[in-house]
Formats: C-alpha cells, structure tokens, sequence
C-alpha cells in the first residue's frame, strides 16, 4: 500500500513538503499570475476610441470607422493624424517637435495610452464615460 502522508525523516530530522501557510502563498502566487495573464494578454479594447485635448474630450471615433482623421485643438491648429486600422490606433504626423506620440506604435489594449504632452493630447480606448472621467485627475508634476 502507497502511504501519502506529508512529512518523512532523515537521521533524527523530521522533514515537511507542505506547511498550511505554504499552501495559501501557492495559492496567492496563481491567482496574481491569472490576473496578469488575463490583463495584459486579453485583447479587450474598448467600442470607442476617446481623444482628450487639453482635458477636454474632444473627438470620440468608433473603433471600426477605419480612416485617417485630422486632430486639431480650440483654435483649429492642426495637432496630428490620428490613423485607425484593424490592428490598432497610432499617430502619423504629429505637429509637436520630438514626436514621441509617433514612435509609441500601435494601441490596441485597454490600459494603453497614447500621450503627447507638448500638444495635450491623451487618445485611450473608453468603453464608457466611466473611463474618461477617470481620466480626470491624472498625475500632478513639478
């Protein structure tokens, strides 16, 4: 018969595979790698695509009206073309000087976000208004 008990022995020592507080740090360490898995490797994006210039939402495009669309501020200065594909979103043109916006690539998740900073421009996928007023309050910098 195949005894399975939990401890063994060696010389005078008395050895254990599992410890109960073992148990629930095994248990803890899975349930985070689930939820990182299912963040990041899911590709749940949002309905709409939200644009927010200078705080304000500005522009709101559905996320299968492919094209390229012209993003401009108040005073119709042109910021930046704002392209929309089948793989994502990304930035082409952009009026600001560094052009870190162009470089970011594709967005394609929730929980990415285009930023520009020198033009104000937040451009993230919203499922609901929920999501732009968390957009709110963001980060106050010195």
């Amino acid at each position: 018969m195949i005894s399975m008990r939990n401890d063994f022995r060696i010389g005078d020592q008395e050895y254990r595979f599992f410890k109960k507080r073992d148990i629930l740090a095994y248990l803890i360490f899975f349930a985070v790698i689930i939820f990182v898995i299912f963040s990041f490797f899911g590709n749940n994006t949002g309905d709409k695509i939200t644009v927010l210039i200078g705080g304000k939402k500005t522009y709101e495009f559905d996320k299968n009206t492919k094209g390229v669309y012209a993003l401009k501020n108040d005073a119709n200065d042109f910021l930046m073309n704002l392209v929309i594909e089948e793989n994502g979103i990304y930035i082409r043109d952009s009026a600001c000087p560094l052009k870190i916006c162009e470089k970011h690539g594709y967005l394609s998740r929730n929980f990415d976000a285009i930023v520009c900073v020198p033009q104000k421009v937040i451009i993230r996928f919203s499922e609901n208004e929920k999501i732009v007023e968390d957009l709110k309050y963001d980060i106050i910098t010195k």
